[in-house]
């Protein structure tokens, strides 16, 4: 994250995970993910090479799944960025906050790789995209 003024920014839920471990974690997402490559550039977002058959268009309210508990431990990615360890819940409540000009591409996910929200920079129509992947909703 940008960290020339900390106060303009929303502070992001959870811990850091170091750099050497969010590589391994990182790795394995993109290997579960990133699956849909053949022809792309390597630096398209990963949400852009989700596998077609297995993800698909959502809406805002994915974030607010009832399959997924507040208390839920979940990685938030901000992808060529960091990623963090923290809770559904603290996702939800950061996600509220944000500013307009934070517009990074998000990505949620559970530590078994089951499934993945991606919340993309804004597109045509400043809109941001909601996409999900894998099992989702969970199944409790």
């Amino acid at each position: 994250m940008p960290k020339s003024d900390k106060t303009e920014w929303t502070p992001c839920p959870g811990d850091a995970v170091p750099a050497d471990k969010a590589s391994n974690i990182i790795a394995a997402f993109e290997s579960r993910f990133r699956v849909n490559t053949s022809g792309r550039h390597p630096k398209v977002p990963t949400w852009v090479a989700f596998d077609p058959s297995a993800s698909r268009r959502a809406t805002p309210r994915a974030f607010q799944s009832r399959s997924i508990a507040d208390e839920a431990e979940v990685f938030l990615w901000f992808e060529g960025r960091e990623l963090r360890r923290t809770t559904m819940g603290d996702v939800r409540r950061y996600l509220a906050a944000l500013e307009p000009w934070e517009d990074w591409d998000l990505y949620v996910f559970d530590p078994a790789l089951s499934w993945s929200i991606a919340l993309t920079l804004p597109q045509m129509g400043n809109q941001r995209l909601v996409i999900v992947a894998g099992t989702f909703p969970p199944r409790g």
